[in-house]
This record gives C-alpha cells, structure tokens and sequence, in this order.
C-alpha cells in the first residue's frame, strides 16, 4: 500500500489518542476497504503498529498503545481492523490542513517531527469510507441490541449504511441533534447540574465518560473507572443540539467489573476529568438505534431537513 506524505515529503504518520490515555499509531497509506457489500476504494488509512515505523513518542503522552496495552503485539488486539464511525469526511479537515492539529506527523523510520511546518491537506487524510460509497454515503445507523446483565462475552448488532436512502435506515420519526461542525459537540445535562457543552458520542469508548464526585473509583491500576457501591441511575438526562432539539435518556453507572478476557460491559463509566464534558461511550448505544448523518449532506429528520454533521436519535 504507497505512503501518504507531508507536504515536506516525509511519510505521514497519524496518532488516535483516546479518553483512558491509550493510542493507536501508524502511517496513512492508500487502500480500498470494503464493508459488506459496499466499498471505497484508494482512500487514506491508518496501518496501526507498522513495524517501520516505531517511534511514536510525538503521540504517546505518557499512555500506552492500544495493542501493547492488551499483550504486546498487533495480532493480540482482536480485530482486524476499525472503523471510526465518525460525523466528519475526514478525521481532522481544515485544522490539520492547517498545522497537523497535533493528529498528524512527518515522520522518517528513525524521528517523527509535527507537521506544523508541513500541513496535511484534507486529501491525504484518512477517509470516512462510508462518503466513498457508490450509494448510501451520506451517513449510518448503529443498532446494537441491549447487554444482558452486566457483562457478556459478545453482542451482535448491525450497522446500516445511509440516512433515510432505503426502507431499513429511515430516521423520519427520530430527533434530530445537529453538533457544532468542527468538534462534533453536543450538550448534556445531568439533572441538578450545569449543562456539558462538550458533549459527544462515541462507539470507540468502552464507557460513559463523565465527572461525578459521588461516585467512588474502582482500586489500582482501574481507578479511571467508576465503582459504587451499589448502581446509580440517572433519569431524565437531556442531551441538546445546536438546532435547539432535545432528547431525553436514562442511564445506569454500575461497579465495574474487570476479569480476564475480552467483554461488553452495560453500565461501565468512568471520569472525563472535565466537568464541561460527557462522553457518550459504547454502552449508551447499546438497545438503542442511532443515525450518523455526515458533513456536507441533508438529511429528513422528524419532519425536516436539515443538513449534516448531526445525530438522530
């Protein structure tokens, strides 16, 4: 697969970096990916822990890589790939075409400097696949059946591509969530709390990410995790979007459960370690559909219009 490169000449190097301070790093290369029937072909991707290129000091901060993290070597991670099922076309647009928005580096096999001297123009970063298909691009629908109990081994759900283009993805009588167009952001509020205006959802979180002083930690090396001591529900949790519309959710934090092996937790949360921020992680999707819809397209959400990035729930 070729490289990707700055504008400098050096291979492009990408860095993820997620909320309990794990990362994933890699070279953009060029593939074509296919999900299901449907594929996007040449676009940018991350190869995660390329052998060639080890030195991923600008992205670490201090965290662990995430396939280090569960045993030491790419093939221990569980998957074969990710997919970042994201609101934007690209991950980080005209920030990083702009300076590299600490996402993007130029690196050589042996040093990696920012691209802040070689901005990543939005064609070399890596792709939303979806807006590459031959149809049904304009966004997706998550569908994730609920966790029985507290934990299980496996789900099995499905993801629906596009928006209101066939019988099995109509968002019509959903509520639509329009998000700031350059963070994605929502707004969340707690019952007898201020309002959390970096608010977010996110499938690539294993938990709900939010400060809550009540609640105690779990003990070492757990303790960005929530553990009470007995399950704390939050009823009538108002998530808000910039076009004014709300939703109303329930959620439930549970004591955390960590065992060997790879599971699907419901209740997991832990701290966001911002008061302004609720991270609306894997278990909030569970037994719940939610619409997707991409920049850049308009969609027909609850009897309108409306044009993307937004959320339908």
């Amino acid at each position: 697969m070729p490289n990707q490169t700055t504008a400098g000449g050096f291979p492009l190097m990408n860095c993820v970096k997620f909320l309990d301070t794990s990362y994933a790093w890699g070279p953009v290369k060029l593939a074509s990916v296919k999900l299901g029937a449907m594929q996007a072909s040449n676009i940018p991707i991350q190869v995660i822990a390329d052998p060639a290129y080890p030195a991923a000091a600008p992205c670490a901060g201090g965290g662990v890589a995430i396939t280090s993290a569960i045993g030491g070597a790419a093939n221990s991670f569980g998957a074969n790939g990710i997919l970042g099922l994201g609101l934007f076309q690209e991950d980080c647009g005209a920030t990083c075409a702009v300076n590299g928005g600490g996402v993007y580096f130029g690196c050589t096999t042996a040093a990696c400097t920012a691209t802040t001297a070689n901005p990543t123009s939005t064609s070399t970063q890596i792709k939303n696949p979806v807006v590459k298909f031959a149809s049904d691009f304009n966004g997706l629908m998550i569908d994730l059946p609920s966790v029985p109990g507290a934990l299980a081994a496996s789900v099995t759900g499905s993801i629906y591509f596009g928006v209101g283009t066939q019988s099995n993805n109509d968002a019509s009588s959903f509520t639509p969530l329009t998000v700031s167009p350059f963070t994605g952001y929502v707004t969340t509020r707690l019952p007898g709390r201020l309002a959390m205006a970096q608010s977010f959802l996110d499938t690539g979180s294993t938990a709900l990410f939010f400060d809550d002083p009540t609640l105690s930690t779990c003990a070492a090396p757990n303790t960005w995790a929530y553990c009470p001591s007995s399950p704390k529900e939050y009823t009538n949790v108002i998530i808000s979007g910039r076009n004014g519309k709300t939703k109303s959710v329930n959620s439930t934090v549970a004591s955390s459960t960590f065992v060997n092996g790879t599971y699907v937790y419901q209740n997991q949360a832990g701290s966001s370690g911002s008061s302004n921020s609720f991270g609306w992680g894997l278990p909030f999707f569970f037994g719940r559909k939610v619409f997707i819809g991409i920049e850049g397209f308009n969609f027909t959400v609850g009897g309108q219009v409306l044009g993307g990035p937004l959320y339908a729930l």
